[in-house]
């Protein structure tokens, strides 16, 4: 066989091993899980450092941002007037993006660099559900943003200006906001709808609930059944009452 042949054969076999390779890299490729753990949303906790926000969300080309939210909302404060509906920030890098919640509306205010200034622009978003388990993701594709609300993509919107980079921390929370999350999940890349989809119903049990919410079961303790001093009738055996014949070592009685 002639050598071109060979290594035409050879390139094709490794074009096709690579082609594998990074397919199944992307089918198990998952995100970091920064807030395992169920907080409450009444402050503005952070859960992703500012170096790392920066890098893997705000520098990098695309990323994505998921979390289980119940908000219910309200006033911890009790100033705000309850019919104002005043959208609170749920989701924020500060001077970057910020993701606004109030019981009839939502949006998601992105930082952009324009040339010679910066300025915001806002991306609407249906009303997040209150009082229920949510998977919120906000993805990012360059200028591309797509909002998931569980399963369904709620809205898409491409930026006119690349969104700004700035070194802050991924928050999640507001003082005057009542809820809870967890299962807060960030990635240096978007993530297709697919993807999202997997990661909450890996996370989650059949009624949408995040499994990081449910208490564990606690099993009773096993009781002894003493078969220690049980000595089977025909097999010479000496009991646990017997002392050892050697007084150093420790033995107990039942």
């Amino acid at each position: 066989m002639p050598k071109t042949v060979l290594i035409i054969i050879g390139i094709l076999v490794l074009a096709i091993i690579t082609y594998f390779v990074i397919r199944y890299m992307y089918a198990t490729a998952r995100g970091k899980d920064v807030a395992p753990d169920m907080f409450q949303l009444n402050e503005a906790k952070q859960v992703y450092d500012s170096y790392n926000t920066q890098i893997d969300l705000l520098k990098s080309s695309s990323a994505s941002i998921l979390a289980f939210v119940n908000v219910q909302y309200g006033d911890r404060t009790g100033n705000a007037n309850p019919k104002v509906n005043a959208l609170l920030p749920l989701i924020n890098i500060d001077g970057a993006l910020t993701f606004e919640v109030s019981p009839d509306s939502a949006q998601l205010r992105v930082v952009r660099v324009k040339p010679g200034e910066t300025s915001t622009e806002v991306i609407p978003v249906p009303p997040l559900p209150m009082q229920k388990w949510v998977m919120i993701a906000i993805l990012r594709d360059g200028r591309r943003f797509d909002i998931m609300y569980n399963d369904q993509i709620v809205a898409s919107h491409r930026l006119e200006y690349y969104p700004k980079v700035i070194s802050n921390p991924l928050r999640v929370g507001d003082k005057k906001m009542l809820g809870s999350a967890v299962n807060v999940i960030v990635a240096p890349y978007r993530m297709t709808p697919s993807e999202v989809i997997r990661e909450m119903r890996h996370l989650s049990d059949t009624t949408g609930t995040p499994v990081a919410t449910t208490p564990r079961l606690q099993l009773p303790p096993i009781p002894s059944l003493g078969l220690r001093s049980v000595c089977i009738p025909g097999i010479p055996c000496n009991g646990v009452t017997q002392a050892p014949s050697d007084q150093l070592k420790a033995w107990y009685s039942p």
